[in-house]
């Protein structure tokens, strides 16, 4: 199943007005979504038949959580997820320094959702039980 792509840039144009839109806006909210689905993974909602949530307040929820999600990834400018994760590296010995501790979480596999956009789905009550944990 495709994940659903929770908002479109004309959404994120409303979002923001009257402020402008970044760059890229249709490729981070893609990338953005596909966030507010694993960070949704362990939450209960209905949804149709292409995975999309039906719950008109679910709906709201991670349409602003992927616009939130979006300008996330915009300030950080990291659209891989790799930059930004490594404050030193080494060749030979293989030596990784992480930058934080929530940016070895990342690098785990975790991935790392903007506070906003985390904001706007535990407002909802569609979080899953540890949001902290993604």
């Amino acid at each position: 199943m495709a994940t659903p792509v929770y908002a479109t840039a004309a959404d994120l144009t409303a979002y923001l007005a009257p402020e402008a839109v970044p760059d890229g806006a249709a490729e981070r909210l893609r990338d953005a979504s596909r966030d507010i689905s694993v960070a949704l993974r362990l939450a209960t909602y209905d949804v149709d038949a292409a995975g999309a949530p039906t719950e008109p307040y679910v709906i709201e929820a991670c349409r602003d959580a992927a616009c939130e999600q979006a300008l996330y990834l915009a300030d950080v400018d990291d659209r891989t997820g790799a930059g930004g994760r490594l404050a030193s590296a080494s060749l030979d010995g293989a030596s990784y320094t992480y930058s934080s501790a929530a940016q070895a979480a990342a690098a785990s596999g975790q991935i790392e959702i903007g506070p906003r956009a985390l904001q706007a789905l535990t407002l909802a009550g569609v979080t899953p039980a540890d949001p902290w944990n993604l």
